[in-house]
């Protein structure tokens, strides 16, 4: 009896493993399965696309090599990749291992955190004409801004066109390139977005700016300063609301036009400041 006890428990054991083991090779299926008969692209598809849909437009893979829309819309339409800007120029960020690994070990990557909230984040729409909008809406977003320092005024263009035109307050010390930290003058130059970001302060959404560029920091070191840092697009609180250039050298908006400019402007788009 106590042998036949010790065996049924291990039969009992044996049966309780297959069990798991099946049960988890179901979830699996169920999972291939599922992606499987996810939405994929079909060749058919480019007699559906919306009207709004530039497909004009040249994307460089990693390798710069430029592609044309029917070399890449496959790609980001099945989520194994997705377009971003980098100053101005589109690229294709693949979701391959070796790309993503590449893109981790470079903590200074163009819109790194646009990259990879498409890789963290697909498109799980249900509808082809769904995915097709929203590749649409991201081709459809602005690859300049332009600052005029003299003017107060930021113009957002996409193809040389002005999309958008803000009214802008800057640093305390507006004129004159920025040469050191605590100068209060806000940059003069070519950056890039680096971060797009809400914030839990009074300063409400930002963009952060590549200062300082190279430039930058060889006429800080010259004085034998340090050139500063953190200079962003930011909001305004109501205290400042109708102040005039009262910033530490960041460039502000009211925070009805950062929701706009979020909006239009991704991660890694060129910015020109001129004085």
């Amino acid at each position: 009896m106590k042998y036949l006890s010790i065996v049924l428990s291990i039969f009992c054991v044996i049966i309780i493993m297959f069990w798991r083991s099946n049960s988890k090779n179901v979830r699996v299926n169920e999972k291939t399965k599922s992606l499987n008969n996810a939405i994929q692209w079909q060749d058919s598809l480019m007699r559906h696309l919306p009207k709004n849909l530039d497909t004009t437009i040249i994307v460089h893979d990693a390798n710069e090599t430029p592609l044309m829309f029917y070399q890449y819309i496959k790609l980001v339409f099945n989520n194994e990749a997705t377009i971003y800007l980098e100053k101005g120029r589109w690229k294709l960020q693949r979701f391959t291992k070796a790309a993503l690994d590449s893109l981790e070990r470079d903590d200074f990557a163009i819109a790194r955190v646009d990259r990879y909230s498409a890789y963290r984040n697909p498109d799980t729409s249900k509808s082809y004409q769904d995915k097709l909008i929203n590749i649409a809406n991201r081709l459809n977003m602005a690859d300049y801004i332009l600052v005029v320092k003299h003017e107060r005024k930021m113009y957002v263009q996409r193809k040389g066109i002005n999309l958008l035109e803000f009214n802008i307050s800057l640093g305390g010390k507006p004129f004159g390139k920025k040469e050191y930290e605590g100068d209060r003058k806000t940059p003069e130059g070519i950056y890039h977005l680096d971060l797009k970001y809400n914030r839990p302060d009074k300063f409400y959404k930002s963009f952060m700016l590549s200062y300082p560029n190279l430039a930058d920091k060889e006429r800080a070191a010259k004085l034998g300063l340090k050139p500063g840092s953190g200079i962003m697009i930011h909001g305004t609180y109501p205290e400042r609301r109708n102040a005039k250039d009262w910033t530490n050298g960041c460039i502000a908006l009211t925070n009805k036009e950062m929701d706009t400019l979020f909006n239009h402007v991704l991660d890694g788009t060129k910015i020109e400041i001129k004085k």
